[in-house]
């Protein structure tokens, strides 16, 4: 019967900084995975198109995940779901779990001295400071009175981890792709049209062009369609409306062919708004 490798018994110091580095991404992979889903199904903020205020503030929002959770995951099963994986286990100095007060602290100590606090540029600074002390002293501030267990290597260890990391990736990028792309398709009905429009305003210009009421009418009740049984016949731009206007409405109505893809309605309404702007 093959024996299950047991775990090494590591004091302080704790050295594979590299092994630890990847353990603690994946974590925070998981938990922006579940931040930026939040954000997307719930709140219909854009994960795609956010600025570098948003991105710093979502960073924040993650790490505010992680101080709740992460002490979760070390007071009761003493490690977390990238520790797990890549065989990593933290106790006490006595060799017991640690206490949701104790787990938090530690948490606390790596964001604050581990992460920089979270600010651009310094946390970078911070990583290659810590990496150095836990290569040439093996303590990090947040190891102090810690004992770690690391199982030995294994090369399925790498598999099992790539795996994860990709599913990560795509699921990531399938929640973008959805908030990319209008949400109805087929024969659209006029308040369906409407959503679709609505929807690549808000997404592609955060709503600095007009939207349309339910009834597929501007502010001033000027109606662009028309419908037949509350489905959606055809519609008329007048000339006056902008060509960006015009180019997000084209691409509302050819939501309906099931084939067409977030770079083609980027790339549709960019030659659109060309067009308009050409001199006849």
């Amino acid at each position: 019967m093959k024996k299950t490798a047991e775990p090494i018994f590591t004091p302080p110091p704790a050295p594979y900084p590299w092994c630890r580095y990847f353990a603690r991404w994946l974590g925070t992979g998981i938990i922006d995975l579940l931040r930026q889903a939040a954000a997307a199904f719930l709140f219909h903020f854009s994960i795609t198109r956010s600025g570098f205020l948003q991105d710093l503030i979502g960073s924040y929002i993650a790490w505010g995940f992680t101080l709740l959770l992460e002490p979760l995951f070390l007071s009761k099963w003493g490690t977390t779901p990238g520790k797990w994986l890549l065989g990593i286990s933290i106790r006490n100095q006595h060799g017991g779990l640690l206490t949701r007060k104790e787990a938090f602290a530690r948490t606390v100590q790596v964001f604050f001295v581990g992460e920089g606090y979270g600010i651009p540029i310094y946390n970078i600074y911070r990583y290659i400071k810590c990496y150095n002390i836990c290569t040439e002293k093996g303590v990090l501030p947040w190891d102090e009175n810690l004992q770690y267990q690391v199982t030995p290597f294994r090369k399925r260890y790498i598999l099992s981890y790539l795996v994860i990391a990709t599913t990560l990736f795509f699921l990531t990028l399938g929640i973008g792709v959805h908030q990319m792309t209008p949400p109805h398709k087929g024969v659209l009905t006029v308040a369906e049209f409407t959503e679709n429009y609505n929807h690549l305003v808000h997404y592609y210009t955060k709503d600095r062009l007009p939207l349309l009421h339910e009834d597929a009418t501007w502010e001033d009740g000027t109606p662009i369609i028309e419908e037949a049984d509350g489905k959606l016949l055809s519609f008329s731009i007048p000339s006056d409306i902008p060509g960006e206007t015009k180019a997000w409405l084209s691409a509302a109505l050819l939501a309906k062919e099931t084939r067409i893809y977030p770079l083609d309605i980027t790339g549709l309404t960019g030659t659109l708004v060309e067009l308009d702007e050409e001199p006849s």
